[in-house]
């Protein structure tokens, strides 16, 4: 199954923006493979993709010697940056043979989470810690037209 804990372990669905999480899950391979590339996304409520990673990297492809029927876990670790909404977490798994890209394994919506309301200072659909700093001008300083 798929869980979604704090960095002290504590299983969640309701995330604080802010915080680090990891997302776990693990996978049992119905054939061998050598190499590997898996990937994490987070979608809106709306589907509209707000974050993936490719592992190693987009078209990048680790070398492991993965036979039928072994197991491995996958520990994802992000910080919410997100505001108060609903979110799914999507998951893939591909490897390449010859030139060809092939999906293992693919799970949209494998997770819901939420983020809670803390304070509201802002919009959006994530926290880009946007900053201002205002400063009093000198006299005689001309605005900007």
């Amino acid at each position: 199954g798929f869980s979604l804990t704090t960095s002290d372990g504590e299983q969640v669905n309701s995330l604080i923006r802010g915080e680090y999480y990891l997302f776990t899950y693990t996978v049992t391979f119905n054939e061998a493979v050598d190499k590997i590339n898996y990937g994490f996304g987070i979608r809106s409520d709306k589907g509209l993709s707000l974050n993936w990673r490719m592992y190693p990297q987009t078209g990048i492809y680790e070398s492991m010697a993965i036979q039928q029927g072994d197991a491995f876990t996958l520990k994802w670790k992000f910080k919410c940056m997100f505001y108060p909404g609903n979110y799914y977490i999507s998951v893939t798994l591909r490897t390449i043979r010859g030139h060809e890209e092939i999906k293992i394994n693919k799970i949209e919506d494998a997770f819901v989470f939420k983020v809670a309301q803390k304070s509201i200072e802002g919009g959006g659909y994530f926290d880009a810690e946007i900053e201002c700093k205002m400063t009093k001008c000198d006299p005689g300083h001309q605005a900007v037209p």
